[in-house]
């Protein structure tokens, strides 16, 4: 199954929220029209390296991207309505949900600087 922005494949169908990640997939969309395709790439890219990790269980996967959500869902906002105070805690969270994932640890290494910047 194949967003705008992104990818699920057949095996994870069905076992994902796809709801949530039509969300995100939306909010990927705006953040890319509203002149942030940075930020909207590395969303991208770290929804996308989660959902396609075999060493991630579906619940994980889940939690993950209901986490990438909500802040998909503010980084629409304008910068002066973003919701900071719920943003900060939902970025540590998903760093410790991925601290066991060596290759999704660092890639969230590289993408958390992207993501606080837009949370300034």
């Amino acid at each position: 199954m194949t967003f705008n922005n992104i990818n699920v494949s057949h095996s994870n169908v069905g076992v994902l929220n796809t709801g949530s990640i039509k969300k995100v997939d939306v909010a990927l969309t705006a953040i890319t029209q509203a002149g942030n395709p940075e930020l909207s790439a590395a969303i991208t890219t770290f929804t996308n390296a989660v959902l396609a990790h075999a060493d991630v269980v579906a619940q994980a996967k889940d939690n993950i991207v209901g986490l990438v959500e909500v802040i998909a869902s503010e980084a629409t906002q304008s910068p002066e309505k973003r919701r900071k105070y719920l943003v900060r805690p939902v970025i540590l969270e998903i760093a410790t949900l991925v601290s066991g994932v060596a290759d999704l640890a660092s890639l969230f290494d590289r993408v958390r600087p992207i993501l606080e910047a837009a949370f300034n």
